[in-house]
């Protein structure tokens, strides 16, 4: 008689699924060459930033705080780019419940997430959670000065 005991084989499997899952969760590192997207998952390359197209799955790649010079801030003083697009919105409709944005990007989780940093941005007018984080903004017939915070007349 040979008494045959088999070893339960489904550990090294398991192992491995256990592995093969934390990787695709955790962030990724991209190279020197490679912008990394916020959305921590995808990289591309670093000549594809703020070239006016959306590369990134969720537009960071052409964020206006990545791209200050970029066509991305062709929009008024108080108004909001929709992601990936030309479309402006007014700042006083980000997070309203309502998608006024073709993609949804105004309305979101950031929504939640960013409004109580709000309260310690210290914005002389108004504040609103973007997806980029809490961001200032101003009364019509203002703009926001240099330090990202306080209004401006138009004219000064």
């Amino acid at each position: 008689e040979v008494d045959v005991n088999i070893a339960p084989v489904p550990k090294f499997g398991e192992q491995g699924l256990e592995s093969s899952t934390s990787q695709i969760l955790s962030p990724k590192t991209c190279s020197p060459k490679q912008f990394a997207c916020k959305d921590q998952i995808t990289c591309i390359s670093k000549g594809w930033r703020c070239d006016g197209e959306k590369d990134c799955p969720d537009g960071s790649d052409e964020s206006p705080d990545i791209c200050p010079q970029s066509k991305v801030s062709r929009c008024q003083p108080n108004e909001h780019n929709c992601l990936g697009t030309e479309h402006c919105i007014p700042m006083t409709e980000l997070c309203n419940g309502e998608n006024d944005c073709v993609d949804g990007s105004d309305e979101g989780a950031h929504c939640q997430e960013f409004l109580t940093n709000c309260s310690t941005m210290g914005c002389q007018h108004h504040c609103v959670p973007t997806l980029n984080g809490p961001a200032c903004y101003c009364n019509s017939s203002f703009q926001l000065a240099e330090d990202g915070k306080s209004c401006k007349d138009f004219d000064e």
